[in-house]
């Protein structure tokens, strides 16, 4: 059976049986090999499946988020920090998570003033550093 045939719990349920095998100690250094990169292929796919069902209940979410605040027209998400289009629901968390990855970032550093905007002191002494002897 090809690896994309697999559902989830057939390529799990396969991986454990190579577990088992590798576990036994008696086979050959060749039919490790073999067994290892079935294991990394089939470990793969389930990391494929299972990042494909997060992304779909995050769709999922989002759309009845729109259809609670009574929006009929399903907008194409943009990117908030450039305001281009994405090309999947994938990319607009990935561009949303960034984004709020960023604004913590410089909060968390005291790069962001009271109102949220970055900083260009964050020290507040305002003063020019001074050189160092030798220099």
């Amino acid at each position: 059976m090809g690896e994309a045939e697999y559902t989830f719990a057939q390529a799990r349920a396969r991986l454990e049986d190579i577990v088992g095998q590798v576990r036994k100690k008696d086979l050959s250094l060749e039919r490790s090999l073999d067994l290892l990169e079935e294991g990394v292929r089939l470990a793969s796919v389930c990391t494929e499946q299972i990042d494909q069902s997060e992304w779909r209940a995050v769709a999922e979410e989002l759309q009845a988020e729109a259809e609670r605040a009574g929006e009929t027209e399903t907008r194409a998400p943009v990117d908030s920090e450039t305001g281009a289009p994405v090309d999947s629901v994938a990319d607009a968390w990935m561009a949303e998570a960034d984004a709020t990855e960023s604004a913590s970032s410089d909060e968390s550093q005291g790069r962001t003033d009271s109102a949220g905007r970055l900083d260009a002191d964050p020290g507040g002494d305002d003063v020019e550093p001074e050189p160092v002897a030798g220099q």
